[in-house]
């Protein structure tokens, strides 16, 4: 909606550029590429209209908040994130090998690329009873191979 909005502006309302006609920059008019710094500064814009985002000065630093930053749906899905985010670092950190490694950054890109259908992912309670699982079965291989010393 917004490009065709641009394009009817640009080339049938307003002949020359837009930009330097009414003194703004062209990127506040086009959809913005979040992958350079612009572009995130107006997907920060448009998020402080339509998503009542907050700058938040904390102890000498900026943070970023959602309305009270506690409830609403965006909210909810930063802390769904955050979930995500804390599980991975620690399957990172238990990880045995580089390709156990990859295969947890693949299913945390996976989650990411299939979000929001991915919230029904694993939990931090979860994971730690499986890593206890896991422990649990490193501990009975490793009783048994002393078992077998001790023949």
């Amino acid at each position: 909606m917004i490009r065709v909005t641009l394009f009817l502006f640009k080339y049938f309302l307003c002949p020359i550029n837009p930009s330097s006609r009414y003194n703004i920059e062209i990127l506040a008019l086009t959809d913005p590429v979040v992958s350079s710094y612009l572009g995130a500064m107006y997907a920060f814009f448009e998020m402080e209209k339509h998503h009542d985002l907050k700058l938040k000065h904390e102890d000498g630093k900026l943070s970023l908040s959602f309305g009270d930053g506690i409830s609403g749906t965006l909210n909810d899905y930063l802390r769904e994130w955050d979930r995500e985010q804390r599980v991975t670092e620690m399957r990172l950190q238990d990880a045995d090998s580089e390709e156990e490694r990859k295969k947890v950054l693949h299913e945390y890109d996976m989650w990411e690329w299939t979000f929001p259908r991915a919230l029904s992912g694993y939990s931090e309670q979860d994971y730690k009873a499986m890593k206890k699982a896991k422990l649990e079965e490193q501990k009975r291989e490793i009783e048994a191979q002393i078992a077998a010393l001790e023949e």
